[in-house]
């Protein structure tokens, strides 16, 4: 899983390139889904078997359903969907199916 110093480093990035109105919300939002003990809720996930481990990766961070009991209203929600991403991305596409298996 990404660090705070990856979420905050692309939150800046993002933030070089688009506009934000409020800094500091987006920056807490881009970190918040990992301050909670339980991540599983925060970060929507589906299938948390870890014997199965490729589908339990595809499972870790769920965006549709974010989507789906969230609204991205405020810079603060921008943040926490940026740090969704970054974690999907992170499990998603980084790794090579060999290296998974």
């Amino acid at each position: 899983m990404p660090s705070f110093n990856i979420h905050l480093a692309v939150a800046i990035k993002y933030c070089e390139k688009n506009f934000i109105k409020n800094k500091d919300d987006f920056f807490k939002g881009s970190i918040a889904p990992d301050l909670v003990k339980d991540k599983s809720i925060t970060h929507y996930t589906g299938f948390k078997d870890t014997s199965n481990l490729k589908r339990y990766l595809k499972e870790k961070v769920r965006l549709n359903e974010y989507l789906k009991n969230e609204k991205i209203d405020s810079d603060y929600k921008s943040g926490e969907f940026l740090h969704l991403v970054t974690d999907y991305i992170f499990f998603n596409g980084l790794f090579e199916e060999e290296y998974i298996e």
